[in-house]
């Protein structure tokens, strides 16, 4: 059982507009996302479960992006958390 507070639902549920290397970041991510699967294309005959292989891949992309766009960032003037900047925390940049 999960134990998600109003608040986690609401960081959830909240879209996260790309902040720092946050686009470069989900690059990556669908990159090599990507570079998996043409290899189990490549390799694994045509199946069900190369299609659920491929379908998983495809999840675990989604699921990395979604855990980089809800992780608290870290912005200058303050940390940013579900609630926005909070002043005085860490702070990266000029």
């Amino acid at each position: 059982m999960l134990n998600i507070s109003a608040k986690d639902l609401d960081n959830l549920f909240t879209y996260h507009p790309p902040v720092g290397n946050d686009v470069d970041t989900y690059q990556q991510i669908r990159q090599a996302g990507h570079a998996f699967a043409t290899v189990i294309c490549a390799t694994v005959p045509p199946s069900d479960d190369r299609d659920r292989a491929i379908t998983t891949i495809r999840d675990a992309v989604m699921q990395a992006n979604a855990a980089v766009a809800c992780a608290p960032k870290y912005h200058k003037g303050g940390f940013l958390g579900a609630g926005g900047v909070i002043p005085g925390g860490p702070t990266v940049g000029p």
